[in-house]
Parts: C-alpha cells; sequence; structure tokens
C-alpha cells in the first residue's frame, strides 16, 4: 500500500524554502476604511434609530433599514459596535411577488470599526440574504462571538443571486459555517453562483466558507487569509477559485473540494502554513498550480466529535499528506516544506506511516490523470520510491493511473519552460491592512440644474452635467470621486475621463447611462464608417489617465446598437518606458492607466457583431495597465502593446486584434480625430500613426483571471493575428462556439480588412479549462489560418445540441484550415459523452495528453471514464518535436499570467513580469 508515492513523478527537485517577505501575523488586521458618506445612503443610526454601542439591541432597527432597502439602496454603518439578538433578513420578504429581492443592493461599513456582534441564541444565524442580487457588501466584521453557527447565509428563493462582491470583511467565531451559501437541507430554489470574495479574513471559525449546493458555480475567492479555523472552504458541491490566498492552522484542512466530477475547480498562488492539511477532494477536477504548503501535520484520525464531521466524508485525512483527492488533477509549481507528520500520528489508525506531500484515492475513476510538473520538496519527506508508479486506494482496484510526469527528462514532452513561477514562500500574504476607497465626493445634484415644476433637465443638460461632474472631479484628483446616485442619465455625446488619480462611480447597477446619440450598426462584410464609430462612444478615457470605475452601467438605448460604452485610449510618447509591472515607477505618469471595480453592459442580451460594443482599449502602449476587477460585458482590445487583467469577467465576448490595416481610413481617436493619411504612415498632426496588422509591437498581454460566459450567439472569443492570451479559469454554458483565431490573412475582404499584410509572429493562447459547453457540435473551435500555439489544460468539453440523437453530430468538431500552421494541445481534457473530431487540413497538429470520455452512467451506475488515445483524422497522441514546446509555452504563459497578476495587485511581494518577449 503506496498512497503517496506520486510524490516520485510531481516532486522532483529538492529545495529548503527561502524568505521572500518578512511575515507577522500579529500585525495582520481588518482595515479601517474611512468612508466620505454620499447623499444616497441610509444610515442605520440618523434613519433608522440603531445606536452602535454594544450595549443596545440595535436588531429590530437594522431590520427597518433591511426592510426599506430597495434596488439600487445603500444601507451604511457608520463605526460602532451593533448588538444582534436576532436574525437579521435582506432581500425579499413576499414570496408570492415576481421577482422579489433587491438588484444592485449596497451594504457599507468602515471595516474593523463596524462590528456585527450576536447576542441571541446558539447557533443562530447573523443575517440571511434571500433573493439579493447583483449587490456589494463592504468593510464589516460579522462577529459570532461562539455563541452564532453563521455570520451569513446565502440562501435565495427568488431571485438567483449572482455577481456579488464581498470585500474587506471579517468573520471570526462562529459555531458552524461562517458563511453559508445554500445549504442542501433547507430545500433552496435559486443558487448563489459567482459570488467574488475579496480581502477578506475568517479567523477562529469551524468552518470558514461552505458552498452546499448544486449550481453553485464559479465562487471565487482572492487576497483572503483563513487563520484559525476548522476547516478554511469546504465545498460540498459547485466549484469554486482560490487564488492570492493565505491559510493558517486549520485544524482538519484547508479546502475541500467537493464531488462534481464534472467541474473543475482552481487553487493557484495559495500560501497554506501549520495546517492539518492542505487540500482534500473526492472526484472533482483540480487544478493546483504555483502554491506553497509548509509545516502540515497530515491529517489526524477522526476529532473526538467524531459526528460533527461525519459529513465531510471518511477519507479526509489522506494518509499524512498535505494534499489528497480524488478524480483528475494537475499539480504544478508547488512546493513542501518542513512537514511534521509522523509515524506515531498515523499507525495506530491506517497502518501507514510515510508523510508525503501528495496521495490520491480514485476509486473506480482510476483512469482519470495526475498531470505533473516542476514540483519541489523538502528533504525531510520520507519517501523513497522515485520510480513513477502510483496506487491508488480504492476498494478491489489496483490499477494503474493515467500518470503524466512533465518533469521527467526521459519523457518526449519534458520542456522545463523559461518563465518561472512567483516564487511565494511560507512568508507570503496577500491580505491587506489598508484599503484605498475615494477620498472626496463630488457628488451630480450640484452640476445639474433642478427641475423647473414639471419639466425635467434635458438629455443634453443631462450630458453636460455629468462631463462637468467628471472633469471636478479629475482636476481635483487626490482620490476623489464624481459620484452619480441611482437613476438614468441619458447622454448625448461622449462624456471624457481626462485626468490622474480620480475615480468615477455610481449606486451599483442602479445607476445607468443610457445612449441617445448616433449609433453605428455594422453587417458583416461592409465596409467599416470609422467615422461613425468615433462618434458612437459613451465614455472616452483619455491617453494617459489614471481612473477608477466604480460600479455603474453604460447601456445603450436599444438592444443590438453598436455602440463602444467605454473607450479607453493609449498613452502618446510613451514607447520607451517599461511596464510598470516589469519595472515599477519608471515614467509611468505620463501612461495609460484604468481600473474598473465593476462595470455592467448588458452582456447576455447581445451577441457577437463585426463591431463589439463593451469596452474597447486601442492602442495601448507597452507601459498602459487596463485592469479590471469585475465586467459583465464584451472587452475588445484593438494593436495593444500593454497590458489587460481581468480578474472576474461574468458575461460577454472577448475580441483581440491588431490596428486596422493602413488600406482602410480611420480617424485617429486619441488626438483630436485627424485623419491617418495611409499614404505616409503618419496622423496630419505628426501623432504616431496606428500600427499595422501583424506588428510584433503590437502583441501585449490580455489575461484573465476567473471568466464565465453563457448564452452568447456566436464564438465568445474571436481572436485575430498573433495575439497573446491567457485564461486560469475558464466556464462557458450554452454559448454556440467557443474560440474562433483567423489569420490576418483568412479576414480578406471582411470589413475592410487587407490581405496585403506582412510577415507576423506566431500566437500564444493557454486556456485553464473548467467547463466549456456549446450548443453548437460543428464547430466548437475554428482555427482559420491562424500561425500560433494552442493549449487547453483540463476542463469538461460538452455540446449540448439538441439535434445531438447518439451519433457522429455529438462529436464536438475542432476545424483546423488555411495557410499558416496552428499548434493545438490539450492536456487532461475531459469530453463528455462524445469525442472530439478534429478536421484538419494544411501544416496543422493536435496533441493530447491525458484526455479522458465521461459521462454520467456506467456499469455501476457511477462515474466511467474511457481512455482516449486518439481521435478521427488525428492518430498520434504526441507530435515529434512540436507537443513539448506547445505544452510548455502554454504553462509559461499561466505561470505569467500569476506573476503579472501579483506584480499588479500585489506589489509588496516584490514579484514582476520577468517573462514578456520583445514587443
Amino acid at each position: 500500500m503506496r498512497p503517496c508515492a506520486v510524490v516520485a513523478v510531481a516532486l522532483a527537485t529538492v529545495v529548503k524554502p527561502v524568505s521572500v517577505q518578512g511575515w507577522n501575523p500579529a500585525v495582520v488586521t481588518q482595515p479601517i476604511l474611512p468612508w466620505v458618506p454620499r447623499s444616497d445612503w441610509i444610515n442605520v443610526q440618523g434613519h433608522c434609530g440603531a445606536v452602535g454601542d454594544g450595549k443596545n439591541d440595535d436588531t429590530a432597527a437594522l431590520q427597518r433599514c433591511f426592510r426599506n432597502m430597495t434596488s439600487g439602496t445603500a444601507i451604511y454603518f457608520p463605526p460602532g459596535t451593533y448588538r444582534i439578538t436576532d436574525t437579521l433578513e435582506l432581500g425579499c420578504f413576499n414570496l408570492s411577488a415576481p421577482h422579489c429581492g433587491v438588484v444592485a443592493g449596497r451594504v457599507y461599513g468602515h471595516g474593523a470599526a463596524t462590528v456585527l456582534a450576536w447576542d441571541g441564541e446558539v447557533n443562530g444565524t447573523m443575517l440571511w440574504s434571500h433573493g439579493v442580487t447583483m449587490s456589494r457588501y463592504i468593510g464589516l466584521h460579522f462577529d459570532c462571538r461562539g455563541i452564532a453557527a453563521t455570520a451569513l447565509q446565502h440562501l435565495s428563493e427568488t431571485l438567483y443571486e449572482t455577481e456579488i462582491l464581498h470585500e474587506v470583511h471579517r468573520f471570526s467565531n462562529c459555531l458552524g459555517s461562517a458563511v453559508s451559501v445554500d445549504p442542501p437541507w433547507k430545500g433552496h430554489v435559486t443558487a448563489s453562483a459567482e459570488m467574488l470574495f475579496r480581502n477578506i479574513l475568517w479567523d477562529s471559525n469551524t468552518v470558514g466558507v461552505r458552498i452546499a449546493a448544486f449550481n453553485d458555480y464559479d465562487n471565487t475567492f482572492d487576497g483572503c487569509l483563513f487563520r484559525n479555523n476548522g476547516i478554511g472552504i469546504d465545498v460540498g458541491s459547485g466549484n469554486s477559485y482560490v487564488r492570492n490566498t493565505r491559510f493558517e492552522n486549520s485544524s482538519v484542512y484547508d479546502y475541500n473540494a467537493g464531488w462534481v466530477y464534472w467541474l473543475h475547480s482552481s487553487i493557484h498562488r495559495v500560501v497554506s502554513v501549520g495546517s492539518e492539511a492542505f487540500i482534500r477532494g473526492s472526484g472533482t477536477g483540480l487544478e493546483i498550480m504555483d502554491c506553497h504548503v509548509d509545516s502540515w501535520f497530515g491529517g489526524e484520525p477522526y476529532p473526538a466529535n467524531k459526528s460533527n464531521w461525519s459529513h465531510y466524508g471518511p477519507n479526509f485525512n489522506k494518509f499524512g499528506s498535505a494534499i489528497g483527492v480524488s478524480g483528475q488533477v494537475q499539480l504544478h509549481d508547488c512546493t513542501f516544506t518542513n512537514p511534521r507528520c509522523n509515524a506515531s500520528m498515523h499507525e495506530h489508525a491506517y497502518k501507514y506511516a510515510q508523510c508525503c506531500g501528495f496521495s490520491a484515492d480514485p476509486g473506480e475513476q482510476s483512469m482519470w490523470p495526475i498531470i505533473a510538473s516542476n514540483n519541489t520538496i523538502d528533504p525531510g519527506f520520507n519517501v523513497t520510491d522515485y520510480e513513477g508508479a502510483m496506487h491508488w486506494q480504492g476498494p478491489g482496484n489496483n490499477s494503474e493511473p493515467h500518470l503524466v510526469n512533465l518533469s521527467n527528462p526521459a519523457s518526449p514532452l519534458y520542456n522545463p519552460g523559461h518563465c518561472p513561477a512567483t516564487g511565494i514562500t511560507s512568508e507570503s500574504n496577500f491580505y491587506k491592512s489598508a484599503w484605498p476607497i475615494p477620498a472626496r465626493v463630488f457628488e451630480y445634484s450640484s452640476f445639474i440644474p433642478p427641475p423647473n415644476g414639471s419639466k425635467q433637465p434635458t438629455p443634453d443638460q443631462v450630458t453636460a452635467a455629468v462631463q462637468a461632474c467628471i472633469s471636478a472631479a479629475a482636476t481635483a484628483g487626490n482620490g476623489a470621486i464624481a459620484y452619480f446616485p441611482k437613476g438614468v442619465y441619458p447622454l448625448t455625446e461622449t462624456v471624457t475621463l481626462a485626468g490622474r488619480n480620480f475615480y468615477v462611480g455610481g449606486a451599483g447597477y442602479q445607476t445607468q447611462f443610457v445612449w441617445k446619440g448616433p449609433v453605428v450598426n455594422h453587417t458583416a462584410g461592409a465596409a467599416r464608417n470609422a467615422t461613425a464609430e468615433r462618434l458612437a462612444v459613451m465614455w472616452r478615457v483619455a491617453g494617459g489617465s489614471q481612473v477608477t470605475v466604480e460600479t455603474l452601467q453604460l447601456w445603450p438605448s436599444n438592444a443590438g446598437d453598436d455602440v463602444t460604452r467605454l473607450l479607453i485610449e493609449g498613452s502618446s510618447g510613451t514607447a520607451g518606458i517599461p511596464s510598470p509591472l516589469e519595472s515599477p515607477g519608471l515614467g509611468v505618469e505620463t501612461c495609460t492607466d484604468v481600473t474598473i471595480l465593476g462595470l455592467e453592459l448588458d452582456a447576455y442580451n447581445e451577441a457577437m457583431r463585426v463591431f463589439p460594443s463593451g469596452v474597447k482599449a486601442v492602442e495601448l502602449a507597452r507601459c498602459d495597465v487596463v485592469d479590471i476587477v469585475h465586467i459583465d460585458g464584451d472587452v475588445h482590445a484593438v494593436g495593444s502593446a500593454g497590458t489587460i487583467l481581468i480578474g472576474f469577467h461574468t458575461a460577454g465576448q472577448v475580441v483581440i486584434e491588431p490596428s486596422p490595416p493602413p488600406t482602410l481610413a480611420i480617424v485617429d481617436q486619441r488626438d483630436g480625430g485627424e485623419n491617418h493619411d495611409a499614404s505616409t504612415g503618419t496622423n496630419s498632426d505628426g501623432a504616431a500613426p496606428f500600427r499595422a496588422w501583424g506588428d510584433p509591437a503590437a502583441s501585449g498581454f490580455f489575461g484573465e483571471m476567473m471568466r464565465f460566459t453563457c448564452c452568447t450567439h456566436d464564438f465568445t472569443t474571436r481572436i485575430i493575428g498573433p495575439q497573446t492570451y491567457a485564461v486560469g479559469a475558464y466556464y462557458q454554458e450554452s454559448g454556440n462556439n467557443e474560440f474562433y483565431l483567423s489569420g490576418i490573412d483568412s479576414m480578406a475582404g471582411m470589413g475592410g480588412w487587407s490581405n496585403d499584410t506582412p510577415a507576423q509572429q506566431r500566437g500564444r493562447i493557454a486556456i485553464h479549462g473548467i467547463k466549456l459547453f456549446t450548443m453548437q457540435a460543428d464547430p466548437h473551435d475554428l482555427f482559420e489560418g491562424w500561425d500560433g500555439d494552442a493549449f487547453f489544460s483540463g476542463g469538461l468539453f460538452s455540446t449540448q445540441t439538441e439535434d445531438c440523437d447518439d451519433g457522429a453530430q455529438c462529436n464536438m468538431t475542432v476545424i483546423l484550415n488555411g495557410t499558416g500552421t496552428t499548434n493545438l494541445a490539450y492536456v487532461g481534457a475531459q469530453p463528455w459523452d462524445y469525442p472530439f473530431t478534429f478536421k484538419v487540413s494544411g501544416t496543422h497538429t493536435v496533441t493530447q495528453i491525458g484526455t479522458v470520455v465521461t459521462n454520467a452512467s456506467g456499469p455501476t451506475g457511477g462515474r466511467h471514464v474511457t481512455p482516449l488515445q486518439g481521435n478521427q483524422n488525428v492518430p498520434d497522441a504526441v507530435v515529434p518535436g512540436v507537443s513539448a514546446e506547445v505544452i510548455r509555452g502554454g504553462y509559461d504563459l499561466l505561470r505569467r499570467l500569476g506573476r503579472l497578476d501579483l506584480a499588479r495587485h500585489y506589489p509588496d511581494l516584490g514579484v514582476r513580469d520577468v517573462c514578456g518577449e520583445p514587443r
């Protein structure tokens, strides 16, 4: 019995921990947020009668506030301690009412200075959210005081709770799950999914977060700290993504991956110190990348109160391993140091004394692959088997798994790569004790003329007032915000955001800017109307500006109108300035720097068109950065040499393309509208020209940490030319098609594109798949004359077409044709029910490693997987001389995505982008 022998292949290098940052747990505290209250915020003290002295019972007063909360309302807690003796309810109070609940609600507190303290019954619940969606909760301390079981429960019987932000909270001293998402014993009706937990501190709870129900998908944790909990995150069902997060001293384990085997979860850039175990799982797919595990004990036998843990499964301790899972697993760039498990801890329970980093217990799923590379091991491990074999601990099952060791020099897939992992250590911390918020508020009401009787301001007057309010905040700088309360704001012409260190924000998704100006409705194959495109822009960020956009909506007047909602212009005269993510502080005060905290663009109602109508970044220079925390809508990059990072993308398409060719006369939108002279390659004012298609200098980096798409009517991703694109966790459901990648020549004749283009560098994409379901089987993906490397790691692939009747048309079709060479690689993919069909014409290649076909039935009625060696038209699983390079390049792109994420959001760690190719 050797449950830990996989360490031999997954952990190839012997290292000792190296400190990159001092770490003192005592100084990490919840931030204090010095809010300047805004005109539409409901003050729980001034409006509802709460006291906040920790002595008076504030339950009734707070409930009055919550009952008066409607869509777009903000509830504000001044500093204080609010004593609660009964469950507060937020959301729907009339289940018979249609669409009952709150959209775009907001709850604000001052962080550590605002405490909700429980003084009610034992095992009670402090706050119940039912029917609250697309909302924000910021800056509260929920203290269960060792009495309440749950601080916050998401359980909706009405609205689908999605796109919810929890930020800068603390949850402490809860007897059960501090945050409970859809407990199944309550009989939930709708899901709570696509929630973002950002910079949250969980300490001294039995369970930090429990995600318990089917369809609770895509919940994401970023920058969090779990300290002294029993279990950090328990995913009993659904899936989740954890990144840039630290666990300390979990007495059971840090993270449990649930049983939903058709969904993957991801654990990226996570530190675990002093916990009983790092990860446990039973059946789900896991991508574990760039983690550091230190000083784990390896799993004690069941605690004295065994009954309390029975629903977490019988094998949670997994024989002394830091990671003990079943199902498909990828393990890359992880470090294991200072194990504290030993023989005496386990021999009485399992007769097994070995202490290891990784073990697997797949039971009947013996053919799911384990894929590992570039992991490191402390020399204190008691591991003697380095033969590369692994044995399962399933009942009556001693078969070998499909094991792929990418770190084995003897393997034809061996290629160590050139982009290093981030190098996080046991001392690395992501949680922030200081948090930026706006410092001064410019209210829209100060700039709009009051109504004249029943006569409201005209759209032109509203437009002028919006511009004046934004300009005032930009002029003030120093963190000032132009604030727009709940309402509809018609715009008749483009509003410009120009300046540095200012905000523009609103009442969440109930602040709606609606376009009343000219529109462009393109049709495929028609010539582009550059003048109309320039005018059909709602908001424009001037090149060289530094601005943060808080949550609000930018909508067209009519669904289907082609209007750029937010145009972001690249900076001028900054060609010699490196990216601040490579070398911070070198001349970046003249570079474009845009942060979007939240933007809603009505993405579910729009199809892919020739002219994407969401955020459009044009001609970004190398030092320019667009940083999107959350967006619901299209993102379009044109001729970008800069960096675009998206943390939480919940709908919409992505389009990445070079600048239009010189044969197409266009308007230079950056510098006043002068026409570009195609004959001379310059603009009439001498400004830098748009780059030609195929210019390597225009290939920046477009990366997404998490992307969710649903219900699109065309390809969700369209890439033209030699672009670079990476996604750390990709989930798609109910879209027609997935990826369309085209060479420049393939676009000849479409909308004015020219086939007279120079030679270009190769493009590269890398996708960590989660679930990629399309409504059309043919094509699932289309590579049309694209010259580049495409890498897909993990993920469940399927088609939901109604025409599928168990025949060949059910196979997901991937088409590779045209000139150039597309090298396509799948590592650990899971086609659902039916395999891929590859239609290849030309000099293209396909690599498949660790691919299995999965379905929901089998000989015993349980899960069943079948090994897949090759596919139609692609007889070879490995392409000599090509496969290793494509796989290396794919993992390198994902490593670079991690480095860019840390360089931008956690600069104190000292991680920089050292992986960029010449641009």
